[in-house]
C-alpha cells in the first residue's frame, strides 16, 4: 500500500520518492485462535460459527477480529478445542446429526 511517512533525517541519507518496506502489527493476540473464512456465518444477531456437540450441528455466537489470508481471528466465543464446521455453504442446518471427521489445521 502507498503511504507518506514523516521520518527525522538528520544525516539526511533518506530522500523523496524513496522505496522502503516495512511491516506494522497491530492488535497482536497471540492466543486468539483462527478459522476459515469459510466457516463464519452472519445474520441479525452477529457472526457465527457452526460447531460439533454430541454429534449434532450446533449454532455458536461468536465475536471476530482481524481477517488474513482467507482465515478470521476469533476473539470470543470459541475455544481451541471446540471443533467447526469449515465451510457453511455446504452445512446442515443446525440439529442435524452428523458422524464428524476431525481434521487439524493452523490456528
Amino acid at each position: 500500500m502507498r503511504t507518506e511517512i514523516d521520518l527525522a533525517n538528520p544525516e539526511e541519507r533518506l530522500y523523496p520518492g524513496m522505496y522502503a518496506e516495512a511491516s506494522l502489527e497491530m492488535n497482536r493476540r497471540p492466543d486468539a485462535p483462527t478459522v476459515p473464512a469459510t466457516a463464519v456465518g452472519s445474520d441479525g444477531d452477529g457472526n457465527f460459527v457452526d460447531t460439533i456437540t454430541d454429534n449434532r450441528v450446533t449454532r455458536l455466537a461468536i465475536k471476530t477480529g482481524l481477517s488474513d489470508d482467507g482465515r478470521i481471528e476469533i476473539t470470543a466465543g470459541l475455544s481451541e478445542e471446540t471443533p467447526v464446521v469449515t465451510t457453511l455453504k455446504s452445512a446442515p442446518p443446525p440439529g442435524t446429526a452428523v458422524q464428524p471427521q476431525i481434521m487439524r489445521g493452523t490456528s
